[in-house]
Formats: C-alpha cells, sequence, structure tokens
C-alpha cells in the first residue's frame, strides 16, 4: 500500500509540475563554452516488484521541470539492475534530469512504463563532474 501511494505521489507530482506556469529557469545560452558532465547510475528501486530492466533507459536532459524542453539525451548501458549514462560537454545552466522507458510506445507517460529523476534541479557552472543516482519506478494506474 506504501509503494502504490509513493507511486501515485510521484506521478501526482508530475502531473502538478507539468501544468504549472513557465519558470523563470536559466536557459543555456548557445554561445556558452561547454563546461560539464553528468554522470548517471541507475537502479531499480527495492521495494519495487515486478522487472525493471535498467539498460536500454531514455536518459533525458531538459531545461524545465516539465521535462519539455529536451536539450540531449541518451540510452543508458549495463544489466537489468543497473546501468549508467553520461553527458559531456553541457553549456552552463540549469537542468532537469530524468530516466524512462516508454514501454507501450505512446510517447506519454502511462501504466507500465518505468521512471525516475534526479529531485533536484541541477546546475552546470563549469569544469565540474556532476553523480547522481536515479531509481526506478514501474508507473501504475
Amino acid at each position: 500500500m506504501k509503494k502504490i501511494l509513493l507511486i501515485s505521489s510521484i506521478f501526482c507530482l508530475f502531473v502538478i509540475l507539468s501544468s504549472c506556469k513557465k519558470d523563470s529557469t536559466t536557459t543555456p545560452s548557445s554561445t556558452s563554452t561547454t563546461s560539464g558532465k553528468i554522470s548517471i547510475t541507475i537502479t531499480k528501486l527495492a521495494s519495487e516488484t515486478g522487472t525493471v530492466n535498467c539498460n536500454g533507459l531514455s536518459v533525458e536532459v531538459h531545461t524545465k521541470p516539465t521535462y519539455d524542453a529536451k536539450v540531449t539525451s541518451t540510452t543508458s548501458v549495463g544489466t537489468a539492475t543497473s546501468a549508467t549514462a553520461s553527458f559531456n560537454g553541457l553549456a552552463k545552466g540549469k537542468y532537469y534530469i530524468m530516466a524512462w522507458k516508454d514501454n507501450d510506445n505512446s510517447n506519454s507517460f502511462t501504466a507500465g512504463d518505468y521512471f525516475g529523476y534526479v529531485e533536484t534541479p541541477t546546475i552546470i557552472n563549469g569544469g565540474e563532474v556532476l553523480n547522481y543516482n536515479i531509481q526506478m519506478y514501474i508507473l501504475k494506474n
């Protein structure tokens, strides 16, 4: 029951964030010098039932918390239980990172898809290597 409540809460938070008015994030400038690297480790949430395959997920970097302004993406590489992804040469700015797998090819978040995200915005200031962990969930109805 707690797991369903947690997943439902995460999904509701995503819906709320996607319906919020435009935020004033710093959009990376095309003239900014590329300077940052983000490394991501993806794992299945220990309490999650069912099979989440962490290999082959779409890992995306966005400039908006609504995840509708993709800057770049890559595919995770690893095993079913743990995978990695990295982004090099990102311009200075604020980014939002998510990972998901559209299992039914609907191009939207639906029950049965895998979903995870970095809970705080990622700030690239210059020259740093940032490391994050994303725990994946199976979206429920």
